[in-house]
């Protein structure tokens, strides 16, 4: 029927994001919770958290085929026009993801 999984349409939202908060000014309340890090406590055991930030570079490699370092991805997403283009690609690719269109 041309409808995208679910997960591709949420990492695709995720990506969106992400160039909203790469271009923000770094005075803006999103951003600092982006780059907080808590100073103190500690860590549980086992497997370390699944991070926003981590599943953002799962979802650029699963759409481009190709494993970026975050800042690389930082700085495509500075330039607005490149990264709708990016993110637009896996719409086009995939149909807009509505079954009645």
């Amino acid at each position: 029927a041309g409808i995208e999984p679910i997960s591709m349409f949420i990492g695709n939202g995720r990506l969106r994001w992400f160039g909203h908060l790469a271009r923000m000014p770094e005075g803006r309340v999103p951003n600092k919770l982006y780059h907080w890090v808590p100073s103190h406590g500690r860590r549980s055991r086992g497997r370390p958290r699944k991070t926003w930030t981590s599943c953002v570079l799962n979802d650029y490699r699963d759409m481009t085929g190709q494993s970026r370092s975050l800042r690389i991805i930082t700085s495509t997403a500075q330039n607005r026009n490149q990264w709708r283009q990016l993110t637009s690609l896996r719409a086009r690719i995939l149909g807009a993801g509505h079954s009645n269109d």
